[in-house]
């Protein structure tokens, strides 16, 4: 015999954050990147500002998440010299056939 469960009301958008999924993606090299402005498909609204570095895109849709994303990038300029260090490019190696 089961028991009976209580189900419990989920926390409506407006009270989660925005950042529904935790991704982490190591980057090295050149990476391709592009930046642009999204508008609305249909309705009225705002539009929001797609980041995409490589294969990892990032939607800012609100100017709170610019405003955290550029602090971010911020404190990475300030490690920046500290944790990556100018390494030089890796010796060139044709391919041999």
């Amino acid at each position: 015999m089961t028991t009976a469960r209580h189900l419990r009301p989920v926390q409506s958008a407006a009270q989660r954050s925005k950042c529904e999924v935790v991704v982490q993606a190591v980057m090295a090299g050149p990476i391709e990147y592009r930046v642009q402005a999204l508008t609305p498909l249909a309705g009225p609204g705002c539009g929001s500002i797609s980041i995409r570095l490589g294969r990892v895109v990032i939607v800012l849709e609100d100017r709170q998440a610019y405003e955290a994303f550029e602090r971010a990038w911020g404190q990475v300029q300030a490690l920046v010299d500290k944790a990556l260090p100018h390494l030089p490019p890796a010796p060139y190696k044709p391919r041999s056939h």
